[in-house]
């Protein structure tokens, strides 16, 4: 394991806040920026190795997390590494762990049950094992506590469930956040975000027809109305016009 245990070591770690998301890619996984890219932004390189204080932001709240990157060449061993007494202090303040590659084997499955096992129950953290395999029919959805998603699946499927990176962000956004770390929206912020997000579910995905198209944008001026604020007023605005270019 690359990472350094001592990174999170600052005498007592009882008061660290559970904001830390170690992310382990297999090395003949060869699309690491890329990945990293569609969950993250741009920003974010697996050259990084450590991201402090990035921003995690949903339309309801944000969170600062520290983000570690690390590489593997037998994930029996990285997990034997992340077990031991020496990462202890870094087990601690993990609010997530994502295992990233091209293919896990029997072997690899069997310890992350053992890693699951190791990891305290009482613990709000999430894991995943991510992987560019194609889904088998006869596969289990859990190995161990770690969820299997494969990365190169479509963000939803047809009854609008998430998968690939979309249940990937999915999983990140609904994790129980120590409360202390979350920074939650204005309620005027929420609501915004609601209003943009409902319509943008009833727009039609192909083609629509002008009645439909005025019935969008009567919603969009009753909720402008309602808005007070002239930052957020023009933003929502913004939006709007974003989701309903779309379907011109």
């Amino acid at each position: 394991m690359q990472v350094n245990p001592e990174v999170v070591t600052t005498g007592s770690n009882s008061a660290l806040p559970r904001n830390k998301l170690l992310i382990a890619f297999s090395a003949d996984f060869s699309r690491k920026d890329e990945l990293l890219a569609k969950v993250f932004g741009q920003e974010i390189s697996h050259s990084s190795r450590i991201v402090r204080k990035y921003c995690w932001r949903t339309k309801y709240y944000s969170v600062q997390l520290d983000i570690y990157i690390d590489e593997l060449e037998n994930l029996s061993n990285w997990c034997d590494e992340l077990m031991s007494p020496e990462f202890q202090d870094l087990r601690d303040v993990l609010a997530g762990i994502i295992v990233v590659g091209s293919k896990f084997d029997p072997d690899s499955h069997r310890a992350l049950h053992q890693l699951s096992k190791c990891l305290d129950e009482s613990m709000e953290y999430f894991g995943i094992l991510l992987t560019s395999e194609a889904r088998r029919s006869d596969e289990d959805e859990m190995v161990g506590s770690f969820e299997l998603i494969h990365c190169d699946e479509n963000e939803s499927n047809e009854y609008n469930e998430s998968l690939g990176i979309g249940r990937v962000k999915e999983v990140i956004d609904t994790h129980n956040w120590d409360a202390d770390i979350m920074q939650m929206k204005q309620a005027k912020q929420a609501k915004q975000a609601s209003a943009v997000e409902e319509i943008d579910c009833k727009l039609p995905s192909q083609g629509f027809s002008l009645e439909e198209l005025m019935h969008k944008l009567e919603e969009a001026r009753t909720n402008y109305q309602q808005m007070s604020s002239g930052p957020e007023a023009s933003q929502f605005a913004e939006d709007i016009s974003e989701q309903l270019s779309r379907c011109i």
